[in-house]
């Protein structure tokens, strides 16, 4: 195990890790266990101990076969929800877009959480079929609600990093985009920087999404090993900084922020903010420089005709650089 196992392209370093089970299963646990004892494996290597498969861990293995089985049923049926959560425009001072969030209700769970289902759907590769779901019910959205009507901008829909990972991803986003007859130029395409990693098909997969018009963002920048230099690679018009980070910086906890802020300025690169929950935090990012503010303070992600509501009646208030 002390050796890595050589591959063409990379280095593999292998661990390992011990978990005992003792006990029964019946037969409609088998799939469970699978689950669950990847869930052992993960803590023995975290705790540097051989694990006990105890009943705590077997009731979480229980929820992730439960919600998986509720994610192959969203996606047969064309369940998925598409909720939006507006976005701020500081020099427009007021709603210049929405970010489109995917959501899931099942009859057996309720509503199931977005970083429950996500991971399930990544484990389970059917995220891209979320993902192409959300988008179709994105087009159809504007279809019936033209952005020019709403007087926003464009609509932000995330793409995940396995996505990212198949060079067929934007020609299949093009066709449902040119089938509904909607213009890309509607879209902002975020991608995390995990997506980074597969440099020739990403950057195939935007140079394709770009020459029909969309944007590009860099998704929750601030989390991870994020670099500057490596970002500035890709042609991203837009980087969203994480809420862990901003809110880090109004807890005195991290200074960084305006730095990280003038440091893409230079490049051109304008900043989205999340996880902005007051005024003050507002003015403050305002002030900084940030172009787009997102967060509770202005708006939970909506369902559609909460989001249209919103639209009507809502004037956010944050203050001016200049004020």
């Amino acid at each position: 195990m002390q050796a890595p196992w050589i591959d063409t392209h990379a280095h593999l370093y292998l661990t390992a890790s011990y978990a005992m089970f003792r006990g029964h299963l019946h037969q409609e646990e088998v799939e469970q266990f699978f689950d669950y004892t990847a869930m052992a494996l993960q803590r023995a290597e975290q705790q540097h101990d051989v694990v006990i498969m105890e009943q705590s861990l077997f009731q979480q293995a229980r929820l992730k076969t439960k919600v998986r089985q509720a994610v192959d049923r969203a996606i047969e049926n064309r369940t998925v929800q598409i909720y939006l959560q507006p976005l701020y425009g500081t020099q427009e001072r007021r709603i210049i877009g929405a970010e489109v969030l995917a959501r899931i209700y099942d009859e057996k769970l309720g509503l199931i959480r977005p970083d429950f289902f996500i991971t399930a759907a990544e484990r389970s590769g059917t995220i891209t079929q979320i993902g192409e779901q959300v988008f179709e019910k994105t087009c159809l959205f504007l279809n019936e609600h033209p952005l020019q009507e709403l007087g926003l901008k464009r609509l932000n829909v995330n793409l995940s990093p396995i996505q990212c990972r198949d060079i067929h991803m934007a020609e299949r986003i093009c066709r449902i985009a040119q089938h509904h007859h909607i213009p890309l130029r509607s879209f902002c395409f975020e991608i995390t920087e995990s997506a980074l990693s597969y440099e020739a098909r990403l950057q195939q997969n935007i140079d394709m999404l770009m020459a029909q018009g969309a944007t590009i963002s860099l998704d929750d920048f601030g989390t991870g090993y994020s670099n500057l230099m490596r970002v500035l690679k890709f042609p991203f018009e837009d980087v969203k900084l994480d809420m862990t980070f901003v809110r880090a910086y109004f807890d005195h906890t991290n200074k960084l922020l305006p730095a990280i802020i003038d440091g893409f300025q230079s490049f051109g690169v304008q900043i989205t903010a999340e996880g902005v929950e007051n005024k003050q935090m507002a003015d403050t990012l305002t002030k900084l420089g940030c172009r787009i503010l997102q967060g509770f303070y202005f708006a939970n992600p909506l369902p559609l005709d909460d989001f249209l509501h919103y639209l009507k009646t809502t004037t956010p208030k944050v203050s001016s650089t200049i004020d």
